[in-house]
């Protein structure tokens, strides 16, 4: 779903964000850093950085 954000116009907050299906209001303010999540998994995303913490 959604359409890929042009590469000289980039939105703010999250590139994914016009894709996402799981997007909250922080996606739209803040670009997510990338985050090692577990052993070899790394995630970009708010909500699955909130699901996984605290889990390594």
């Amino acid at each position: 779903p959604g359409v890929v954000p042009r590469l000289l116009n980039l939105p703010e907050g999250c590139k994914f964000l016009s894709r996402c299906r799981i997007a909250v209001d922080q996606c739209k303010r803040e670009e997510p850093l990338l985050k090692d999540i577990c052993k070899g998994h790394f995630v970009r995303c708010w909500v699955r950085e909130r699901d996984y913490a605290g889990r390594n």
